[in-house]
């Protein structure tokens, strides 16, 4: 259960582990991980898996280091994953809690973008859901510089996001085009524009 993604993981955890190498670092460092903005069971669930399948991740990872790209039998991979989730992983490599993602985007930018006090909302735009935080940047006394940004409560998660925005944009670019004339053409330009505007917004 759960192979495919602990395979996805152990490649992004690998390229981690790469930059971490060029860093002169070593590769086996405590990992932390995002989530939507979810609670209580929720919550609790995405936290168990995904620290779980990050700590397998790291033995495929170590195994399969610096061969992704000659391509790994699907046989071997699924071996390789399964002899890891029979191993025990310490569980210091991995944080145990996720970071909800708006307030992961928020301190990698409201930081390095402000150096007054502000208060800052962020919106995180995912395929599914909306993910919202509040920041709060405050100065130390003297300080010249924004020192810390705090999240202000707690966040809050909107289950319409990307993909109902896309229908919008879609309607709008086809608004008043009666469905007779709406070809496989005209719906892949639709999706072409809507796409557009979604880049711009």
């Amino acid at each position: 259960k759960g192979e495919a993604l602990i395979l996805i993981l152990a490649y992004v955890t690998d390229l981690a582990c790469a930059g971490l190498a060029a860093a002169r670092l070593p590769r086996h460092v405590v990992r932390r991980f995002t989530r939507p903005v979810w609670t209580g069971d929720r919550e609790r669930w995405c936290d168990e898996h995904m620290a779980r399948y990050l700590r397998y991740a790291q033995l495929v990872a170590d195994s399969l280091s610096g061969l992704w790209n000659e391509g790994i039998p699907l046989e071997e991979a699924r071996d390789l994953v399964r002899q890891a989730q029979a191993e025990h992983v310490p569980e210091w490599i991995v944080e145990p809690r996720g970071v909800p993602e708006p307030i992961a985007a928020g301190h990698s930018r409201v930081e390095r973008d402000y150096e007054q006090r502000y208060m800052a909302l962020v919106v995180d735009v995912g395929a599914g859901t909306t993910d919202l935080a509040v920041f709060a940047g405050t100065q130390g006394d003297g300080s010249v510089g924004l020192t810390i940004a705090m999240p202000q409560g707690n966040g809050r998660s909107i289950f319409e996001a990307g993909d109902r925005l896309d229908e919008l944009l879609r309607e709008e670019i086809l608004g008043g085009l009666p469905a007779s004339a709406r070809s496989d053409l005209v719906l892949r330009q639709a999706e072409g524009y809507a796409r557009e505007w979604k880049e711009t917004l």
